[in-house]
This record gives structure tokens, C-alpha cells and sequence, in this order.
């Protein structure tokens, strides 16, 4: 079983494997992408860029499995679509999400992408400890970088605002059709301190996930009770799927 970890802001890879219980040397078995790595990797902010180089990561490695949470989410779905357009169905992965956004949320809940604009790096960083995070201290760095993704994330989510108040909602839809049906369970935090439960819903109803499981980890999936997580994860990895 090969799987690959795309990691949300602003986890150092070693959390999840720390988490997942697995030796950093043994890269053939589970990988971990941080954002320090893509933003490192990629020339610009742009989300396109960003869920390119996630795509030709999923391509090269070929995993079984992959985990996503926070920004990790809608890179990893953008880049899985991608990858569909190219190859069609014929590979297919199972796919974990934990809370992370993609279409349809309100900047008054969810109000991450104001704070990182707003709050300088080591307030950040701190408001991600106290939810029970870990910090990438290279990210330092790449704060630019960051800030740009999320202007880019206010905009698109205020331009969908106004396209959904217009009646001009499909621009935004996820793509349909059998080569674009992904095998996906969502694992939503009901305790999540910077995205509502209710985000969680609406992505799983989306992506018609095959399971939909509520528990509490706060943001951070490995600050939560892994006898909880873990076996979900595993489940799902060798269940068969209809």
C-alpha cells in the first residue's frame, strides 16, 4: 500500500508521518508533500501552479491511497481532475479528506484567509499551536507566497458569491461524469476552531464521498484521537468500494 499525504498550512511533513507511525526512510511505502515543499518547488501563488506540481507528484508516485487536509484539499482535487482529463478512470486511488474547503464558504466562518493577511507570521503560528497544530519554520520564508494564495482564495470565494447571488453558479461547479467521480470518504472535525462543520457536509455531498465520518480533532488531524482517525483511514484503504 503506497500512500501520499498532502498536508495542509502549516504542518512540516514529519507531523503526519509521526503520526501515521511511519519511518521517515522508508519513502517507498508513504510520502509526505508539505506546502514548504510545493511553494519551494513552484514558481508563483497561483492555485494552478500549485495543484500542477501536486498532479505530476500523484503521477510520478502512483499511490493507493492519499490523504489531503486544509489547503491540501482543493490541491489535491484540482490536480486528481487533471490527472482524470489525461488518463480518464483507469486509475483511481483512494482518496481521505479532512477539513479543508473548496466551493461554497463564507469568509464570516470561515475566516482563515482574512487572518493571514491580517496577522504577522509568529501570531499565526501561534494561533496554529494552541489549536494543537505543528509549524513548518521554513514557511517563514515563504509568507509572501502564502499571503498571495489567500488574496486569491478571498477573491474566488467573493466572485462566487456574487456569481451564485446571479444565478451563475456552474462556473464554479465540480466536473461531473464517470471519468471525474473520484473514490473519496471525508473525515470532518465537529470541533473545528477555523472551518464549520457544515463546510465538511456540503464538500462530502459534492464529491458523493462513499463515507461521511464526524468526529473531533479540532483542525489538526494528528492532535485527535488516533484510535479514532487511523482505523478510519486504514478501513477505507482496503475496503472495496462500489
Amino acid at each position: 500500500m503506497k500512500r501520499l499525504v498532502i498536508a495542509g498550512l502549516p504542518c512540516p511533513a514529519d507531523a503526519w508521518l509521526d503520526f501515521l507511525d511511519e519511518d521517515t526512510s522508508d519513502s517507498d511505502t508513504t510520502r509526505v508533500i508539505s506546502m514548504g515543499e510545493i511553494f519551494a518547488k513552484t514558481e508563483s501563488s497561483d492555485p494552478r501552479e500549485l495543484s500542477s506540481y501536486v498532479q505530476d507528484e500523484i503521477a510520478r508516485f502512483r499511490p493507493d491511497s492519499i490523504v489531503c487536509h486544509g489547503i491540501g484539499v482543493p490541491l489535491t482535487l484540482l490536480g486528481m481532475w487533471r490527472l482524470r482529463r489525461h488518463e480518464g478512470a483507469k486509475y483511481n486511488p483512494r482518496i481521505t479528506i479532512f477539513n479543508g474547503a473548496f466551493r461554497k464558504v463564507s469568509l464570516l466562518q470561515a475566516r482563515e484567509p482574512l487572518w493571514i493577511q491580517l496577522l504577522p507570521a509568529r501570531q499565526l503560528a501561534k494561533h496554529a499551536e494552541m489549536a494543537g497544530g505543528k509549524v513548518d519554520l521554513h514557511l517563514k520564508e515563504q509568507m509572501y507566497k502564502i499571503r498571495a494564495l489567500y488574496r486569491t482564495i478571498i477573491l474566488h470565494r467573493a466572485t462566487e458569491k456574487i456569481s451564485q447571488v446571479l444565478g451563475l453558479d456552474s462556473f464554479a461547479r465540480i466536473p461531473r461524469g464517470e471519468r471525474f467521480r473520484l473514490d473519496v470518504q471525508v473525515i470532518a472535525s465537529s470541533n473545528d476552531p477555523f472551518l464549520p462543520l457544515d463546510t465538511m457536509e456540503k464538500l462530502a455531498s459534492d464529491l458523493k464521498a462513499k463515507r461521511f465520518v464526524v468526529t473531533e480533532y479540532g483542525h489538526f488531524p494528528y492532535s485527535g484521537d488516533e484510535a479514532t482517525i487511523l482505523p478510519a483511514i486504514h478501513s477505507f484503504e482496503k475496503a472495496q468500494v462500489c
